[in-house]
């Protein structure tokens, strides 16, 4: 187990990552998982990245293994906002041109390969999406600029951090 992390804030980042969740306790994990009455476990993912429109847990990797097959769509990045009590799923992706034609396009691709449940409410085009040096896509921080907050944890660990700022304003971009 490491005693700090490297870089800015080091010790107080280490805190709030393994001690926060049960004060004087150490927790590490993260995901989010199920186990259903035949003693099997449903992986969802990350628990800060799992969506939940309307109480239905979708995890993000159902939504990125269609999004992934449209030819059109260079990367993308899927996260969940507050809307009304509730939660709208918002996909971004990188594309040379989004229309209202290939957002109907990929709609129908995540309901008709995943399930209704799935589709985003909003798809937007953005220049970037940012990952980890090891190449994860940073939902978690995406999410968290989105909704307006820009103290991302961790920004060290981010490739591309500067992307981050196309997000902070994501409403109030053109969606289809």
């Amino acid at each position: 187990m490491p005693i700090t992390f490297y870089g800015e804030n080091g010790d107080e980042r280490f805190r709030l990552n393994y001690f926060s969740d049960r004060p004087g306790i150490w927790t590490h994990g993260g995901d989010f998982a199920e186990q259903t009455i035949d003693q099997s476990f449903i992986i969802y993912g990350r628990a800060d990245t799992v969506l939940n429109p309307g109480g239905v847990r979708i995890g993000t990797a159902e939504i990125y293994s269609v999004v992934e097959q449209i030819k059109e769509v260079k990367d993308s990045i899927v996260f969940g906002l507050p809307c009304d009590n509730d939660e709208e799923i918002v996909l971004c992706i990188v594309t040379d041109n989004l229309s209202k034609d290939l957002a109907q396009h990929i709609r129908q691709q995540i309901r008709s390969n995943a399930s209704p449940r799935h589709v985003p409410r909003r798809i937007y085009q953005v220049d970037e999406i940012p990952h980890t040096i090891n190449g994860k896509k940073v939902e978690g921080a995406v999410k968290k600029v989105a909704i307006g907050g820009d103290d991302v944890q961790n920004k060290a660990s981010i490739r591309n951090p500067e992307c981050l700022q196309s997000f902070t304003d994501i409403k109030t971009k053109e969606c289809y």
